[in-house]
């Protein structure tokens, strides 16, 4: 029996460490799903063996146990926490959930047993003794009393979050009291204890998140049986690569070879490229080829320019010609000799 409860405690560091690994984010995204899987086998497995050695009664309570036998009940939360998070599609994600919610709820009920924890009668146990009423109480209930319902919800949610944050900070200064101290049972057995509080604070939110995902996934599902998926989106065009200008040939082959990843065209191979997508219309970037009426406007004033130069030119030959037959002075001999 010494054999199997040194091999169980072994197995169970190693699956314990692949939960905790996972949530800190130490596992290859794309490994994660199989040391998941390998950690429920190995959990399942200790499972068996908890089982066959009677390790635990319903008439022991924590004190009873040893230091090893108070790990190990943290087994079917751990299990909990690994189904979980198995990723899959909406009909087989909702059994794994509905198996984590099972492993919970056991684990819960377990640790309330063994006075672990002190808690009175769980939400799911409170719906079965009521499932009969359901619906008569859903049409008696006021929209004041769904308000009060809703209020104690929300402080019971944020008193969980509180105690969570408590057993937590104390599992860590147990823990660092645990590496100066080593060989102190009653710290280590402060320590699990703090450990596994903190896990059914845990626990209860964990399960209120599956009871609001769970009907989001049975709804998927029912789109997928249905033949219905999302509405096809609008294919877009290819994309138009950044590119780099250059003044001629001889930069090109300069940047071109500094930074390949980036196209690079000259200033002639633009314009050409220009031209033959029809971005400048028939008359090039200075020209349009779909209005005539501004080159009849400049035609227009060009010509208005040309008549006022022939009047000017006129008047200025008329007025060189009287200068010629009218020499200055000659106009005026009154009182002269």
């Amino acid at each position: 029996r010494m054999s199997d409860e040194a091999s169980l405690m072994e197995r169970f560091g190693a699956a314990e460490k692949i939960i905790t690994d996972y949530e800190s984010g130490l596992i290859n995204s794309k490994d994660a799903q199989e040391h998941l899987k390998r950690a429920i086998g190995k959990l399942e497995e200790m499972t068996i063996i908890v089982n066959r050695l009677s390790l635990f009664s319903s008439n022991e309570s924590v004190e009873e146990l040893p230091n090893g036998s108070i790990h190990l009940l943290l087994l079917p939360c751990l299990l909990a926490l690994a189904h979980q998070n198995i990723s899959s599609e909406p009909e087989k994600k909702m059994e794994e959930l509905r198996m984590s919610k099972v492993y919970f709820r056991d684990f819960l009920k377990r640790l309330r047993e063994y006075g672990v924890i002190e808690m009175g009668e769980f939400s799911w146990e409170k719906e079965k003794e009521g499932e009969e009423n359901t619906e008569v109480d859903a049409k008696v209930k006021s929209p004041a009393v769904h308000m009060a319902e809703a209020e104690t919800r929300r402080k019971e949610k944020i008193d969980r979050f509180r105690n969570q944050k408590e057993q937590h900070d104390r599992f860590l200064e147990l823990t660092r009291q645990r590496q100066i101290n080593p060989e102190d049972d009653s710290a280590q057995r402060d320590l699990l204890l703090a450990q596994l509080r903190y896990y059914a604070y845990r626990a209860l939110g964990e399960l209120d998140s599956i009871e609001s995902e769970l009907p989001m996934l049975q709804m998927m599902a029912a789109r997928a049986a249905a033949g219905l998926t999302e509405p096809p989106k609008t294919e877009r065009g290819p994309a138009r690569k950044p590119f780099i200008i250059t003044r001629d040939k001889a930069q090109k082959a300069v940047y071109g070879l500094g930074y390949p990843a980036i196209p690079v065209m000259s200033v002639d191979e633009w314009y050409d490229q220009k031209m033959a997508s029809g971005a400048w219309g028939e008359n090039g970037p200075g020209g349009s080829g779909t209005s005539k009426e501004p080159e009849n406007r400049l035609s227009d004033s060009e010509n208005e320019d040309d008549g006022r130069d022939d009047e000017r030119r006129s008047a200025k030959l008329r007025w060189d010609e009287y200068k010629d037959t009218h020499r200055r002075g000659w106009g005026n001999m009154h009182n002269k000799g």
